[in-house]
């Protein structure tokens, strides 16, 4: 800074940007994650001091226990301009069983009772037409 009008001289004043701490970071809520028998890695999204911060660019992602039911970790490390660590967590839920036999058999019951009710409303017709045939 130069003085201007009755002020002379000068100052220098320097200044160091620091790394961001991603402790204090937010990471939006993860939704649930149904079980695939493969690892789950749904993307975070991490924000501070009101800037969406890049996977890659600011931070990297690591996780744990993400592959069968229960409760996962996601970690988030700092890297770049950001330093430190944030965690966030989301459910794995167990899958739901799948049907034997494929979707056939799972349509089976919804099928064979409605034929098997009319195949006795059938018979319960036909012998009481029978009956009054043969009166």
């Amino acid at each position: 800074m130069v003085g201007k009008g009755a002020y002379i001289g000068s100052i220098d004043a320097g200044f160091s940007i620091v790394p961001g701490d991603l402790a204090y970071a937010t990471i939006d809520v993860i939704p649930d994650q149904e079980e695939t028998g493969e690892e789950l890695q749904p993307a975070p999204t991490v924000e501070m001091g009101g800037k969406t911060l890049v996977e890659g660019v600011d931070y990297t992602v690591s996780y744990a226990d993400n592959l069968e039911k229960g409760t996962a970790t996601v970690v988030v490390t700092g890297m770049g301009n950001c330093t430190g660590q944030q965690h966030a967590t989301f459910e794995v839920l167990e899958a739901p069983d799948k049907p034997k036999g494929g979707e056939l058999a799972a349509a089976l019951p919804f099928v064979a009772g409605p034929a098997i009710v009319a195949a006795i409303a059938l018979g319960i017709v036909a012998f009481t037409l029978a009956r009054r045939k043969h009166r």
